[in-house]
């Protein structure tokens, strides 16, 4: 940043000792530009009905603006209150009605439900906020929405005052509705770098921990108008909100969080082709000493190996690295640039439990559990543990999962270099993912 150049008031009023009117307006514009340069940046435009939608705007020199200003460090409190007040109709989204336009409050009032409602909280580019949950019903989620952003961007919140406990928050995204072609092939080419640059889920989706991409809208994308080119039609009518049910909840957006007290999330825009990513950390965390990445496979990625045996010779015994006929697996994270390491990273290999026999012994651990707590014979302790993996209306357990959100550690072969990249190898290829812990730099 400059350095301070405060206005010259002079000795008196109207001394003429001071700066001129024209020179103290000129300290002060630099004084703004200055701060919007280093703190903020260009607006996206998040009205369909303006300029600029869902790009950033350019400001030019005789324009006299300075963009949007993004506080630093800054974690501001947004305070939720259960009202029960915003309904999910028709699968439309929450606070539209069935044909997806926004519902408004009656007596004239021009701004819709969801805006003006405690349960729900719109972020802007940059924002760091503290979400207080305190008057938050253990089965009524909190709604933040994701801002319409470029690559790059980053939103965070935190649970600054230990109001998380026994909550959920829906995560939500704010969809592309463009409302004329001019619109839609300004956004078009202001992301002609990314392939395809079209507004579809993607562009709004949230990958998951486990490789999954999910599309979180918090309404159903329309448009007011007929595109001239097609795709735009069939991909902005291809993704639709959607909710879940979850324990005692009624609908959760499929990217939630619940119990996660004394926690700060971090959402990363990447780019109309790969959407948001996020990380979370515990606030008590007193060191950050490893980058924390992970690759999602199937089967069909598996590549066998059909070449001659690969041996190695040590102190005269010859021992076998790979055999022919086993499968090997190039792993790394989905974005290699995330991953930053200073030597070997550690592994852990997970095959995921989707197979026939996978879901048997899903459904005996269930019965155990449920035997168990019906037995009367548990301690305080040990319940308390038992109720918590296995699941409650409280708490998301093993009751609740899927054969395909459900993973068994196992121990596999590799090979590693101290860049992260790494080499699976086994005779019996699975679906599953490997997570990376690497040391940071």
């Amino acid at each position: 940043m400059s350095t301070r150049d405060l206005i010259n008031l002079g000795s008196a009023p109207d001394s003429g000792t001071g700066d001129s009117a024209r020179r103290g307006g000129e300290k002060i514009n630099i004084l703004f530009a200055d701060l919007y340069a280093n703190f903020g940046d260009n607006p996206i435009g998040n009205d369909p009905n303006g300029a600029n939608y869902g790009i950033r705007r350019p400001f030019l020199e005789h324009e006299y603006k300075v963009g949007e200003l993004h506080p630093a460090g800054k974690f501001r409190i947004i305070k939720f209150k259960t009202t029960n007040a915003i309904d999910n109709l028709d699968g439309k989204g929450f606070g539209v009605d069935a044909a997806g336009a926004y519902k408004f409050n009656l007596g004239g009032v021009t701004v819709p439900d969801i805006y003006m409602d405690s349960e729900w909280y719109f972020m802007s580019r940059g924002e760091q906020v503290t979400l207080d949950l305190t008057d938050c019903d253990s089965d009524k989620p909190a709604n933040i929405v994701l801002p319409l952003a470029r690559p790059g961007d980053v939103v965070k919140i935190r649970d600054s005052f230990s109001t998380w406990n026994n909550k959920y928050i829906n995560v939500w995204s704010t969809p592309f509705e463009p409302i004329n072609d001019a619109q839609a092939d300004a956004w078009l080419a202001a992301n002609s770098n990314f392939t395809p640059n079209y507004f579809d889920s993607d562009s709004t989706s949230v990958s998951l921990p486990n490789g999954t991409v999910v599309a979180i809208p918090y309404k159903t994308p329309t448009l007011s108008y007929t595109p001239t080119n097609p795709l735009i039609t069939e991909r902005v009518a291809g993704y639709v909100h959607s909710s879940v049910a979850t324990g005692n909840v009624a609908a959760v957006s499929p990217l939630y969080f619940h119990d996660k007290s004394n926690t700060e999330i971090e959402f990363i825009y990447r780019g109309p082709k790969r959407g948001w990513v996020y990380n979370s950390r515990p606030l008590d965390s007193q060191s950050e000493n490893f980058n924390v990445s992970q690759d999602s496979f199937t089967i069909a990625e598996w590549v066998v190996w059909k070449g001659s045996d690969l041996t190695v010779t040590k102190n005269g015994a010859v021992e076998v690295e790979i055999t022919q006929g086993d499968f090997v697996l190039g792993v790394m994270p989905t974005f290699k640039t995330d991953l930053k390491t200073t030597s070997v990273p550690v592994i852990k290999t997970f095959r995921k439990m989707n197979d026939q026999g996978d879901i048997q012994i899903l459904t005996d651990i269930q019965a155990f559990f449920d035997s168990e707590i019906a037995s009367g014979t548990l301690s305080t302790e040990q319940l308390d543990r038992v109720a918590r993996v296995n699941g409650s209306t409280d708490f998301d357990g093993l009751q609740h999962a899927t054969a395909d959100t459900v993973f068994k550690e196992i121990f596999l072969p590799s090979i590693v270099d101290d860049k992260g990249n790494i080499l699976l190898i086994t005779n019996d290829p699975f679906d599953g993912m490997v997570q990376i812990l690497a040391p940071a730099s």
